[in-house]
Formats: C-alpha cells, sequence, structure tokens
C-alpha cells in the first residue's frame, strides 16, 4: 500500500483581513444606500382635467425621474414662479418645444380647459418650474 500524506488547506488570511473586509463591505452597502436613489420610479396622482383623453383625475401616473425629457413627453412638475398658476401641487403637461436655452412650452392636451404655456410662457427647469420627471405609464382609475 502507497500512502501518501494528505494535503491539508492552511490559510493565510488572519483574523484582521475577515473583519476589515466585512468592514469595506458594510461601507458600501451604507453609501450605496444613501446615494443611489430606492427607485427611480415614482407615483402621482392625477388631478384634473387638463390632459383628458389621455390622462384623466384619479388616474396613477408612473414617472421615470431619471431620464432627460423631450418633445412630446408628459411630465410632472411643480411651479416655483410660474404666471397664471397657484397652489402647491404638481402639475402634469406636455412638452411642446424646448429653446435653444433649454426651456420647455408646455400644453395640457386638453387646450379648451388648459392653464399652460399659452398663459405662462416659456417655463425653465431648476428657474420657474422643478420637473420631477417623465409619465411612462398609467393605470386609469377605471
Amino acid at each position: 500500500m502507497n500512502h501518501s500524506p494528505q494535503k491539508t488547506m492552511r490559510s493565510d488570511f488572519s483574523m484582521g483581513f475577515y473583519v476589515v473586509t466585512l468592514l469595506i463591505l458594510a461601507v458600501a452597502v451604507v453609501v450605496a444606500f444613501k446615494y443611489i436613489p430606492a427607485s427611480r420610479y415614482v407615483t402621482f396622482i392625477g388631478s384634473g382635467s387638463s390632459m383628458e383623453p389621455t390622462f384623466f383625475d384619479g388616474d396613477e401616473l408612473i414617472v421615470d425621474t431619471n431620464v432627460s425629457p423631450a418633445i412630446g413627453d408628459a411630465v410632472i412638475f411643480d411651479c416655483i414662479s410660474c404666471q397664471g398658476y397657484t397652489g402647491d401641487f404638481a402639475l402634469t403637461k406636455r412638452i411642446y418645444k424646448i429653446n435653444s436655452d433649454g426651456c420647455y412650452w408646455l400644453m395640457g392636451d386638453n387646450k379648451k380647459i388648459s392653464y399652460d404655456s399659452r398663459v405662462s410662457g416659456w417655463l425653465c427647469p431648476n428657474k420657474n418650474i422643478k420637473v420631477h420627471g417623465v409619465v411612462v405609464d398609467v393605470k386609469h382609475k377605471n
């Protein structure tokens, strides 16, 4: 019989190595949760009839907060200082034009009743509006 010595695995890592590795992983998880948004999608509840027949009062609007708005997109925004708008609530309008300064010409789909850029003029992100994002889906209430 040939008896060969059994090879044993020897760990060259000390307990300190494992502690440091665990600490690095813990810091990475904390940083990831603090600086990476929990979700790029936010739900807003539509209010009013300025976007009918596309969106109706009470519809759930799913908004992508991580996309740059383009012509034709419906956007959710807050007015910082908009002529013709009063109240502290989010609005939904569609982008019809974007000028060279990056400002939007926003209009409601229901043009007969919508207060939009025809009243307020050009609306500029971070100047007179705060854009939450682009509507990417809708769940109609009915």
